[in-house]
């Protein structure tokens, strides 16, 4: 993409630099990917389909777009490399709730799939702002464990077990929702 074209992109979110987007999403994808040259190559791919997006799409919020845009690339980007042996994270967070979600590209699935995110959003919203904000950081916006206790006040063991109970909680939701077995 041409410095041109990232210009267009950014012009949309009337701010005048550039670097400040491109800084936002190298942040995502390094804590996805955990890898300097990885992150980056994710916000190129990244930049390029934004441009290619926006002549159909014209999101209300650049940010938001670019946010999200960046953290399924970088997953998707993790789960490639993953595939390849190659340990770019010794746990993430999607390890950690991988037997809650599943990953196909059926119609029928991408259905479920939004149903669950509906539940899982449900769920959050019965749990304590502590809870939530822990959950939401560490398995939406990837954040360390260390970065976590150090926000919370917390020991990084303590964060451990608060995410393991977080995480039985929602297992046994889903359950009673039916939507695991």
């Amino acid at each position: 993409m041409s410095e041109n074209q990232s210009l267009k992109l950014v012009s949309m979110a009337d701010d005048n630099d550039p670097e400040r987007w491109r800084n936002y999403c190298t942040a995502i994808a390094r804590r996805i990917l955990g890898d300097s040259r990885d992150a980056e190559e994710c916000v190129n791919e990244v930049m390029l389909k934004a441009w290619e997006a926006i002549p159909a799409f014209k999101p209300e919020n650049v940010k938001t777009f670019l946010g999200k845009l960046t953290r399924n690339t970088a997953i998707n980007m993790r789960v490639r490399l993953t595939a390849q042996k190659r340990d770019i994270a010794k746990c993430t967070p999607l390890d950690e709730i991988s037997e809650l979600v599943s990953n196909s590209g059926d119609p029928e699935e991408s259905f479920i799939r939004k149903e669950l995110l509906s539940a899982v959003n449900d769920f959050l919203s019965t749990q304590s702002e502590s809870d939530r904000d822990l959950f939401v950081l560490r398995y939406w916006h990837f954040e360390p464990v260390e970065s976590l206790a150090e926000k919370f006040g917390i020991s990084e063991k303590t964060v451990y077990v608060k995410l393991h109970r977080i995480r039985g909680r929602l297992k046994k939701y889903l359950k009673e929702k039916e939507y695991l077995l």
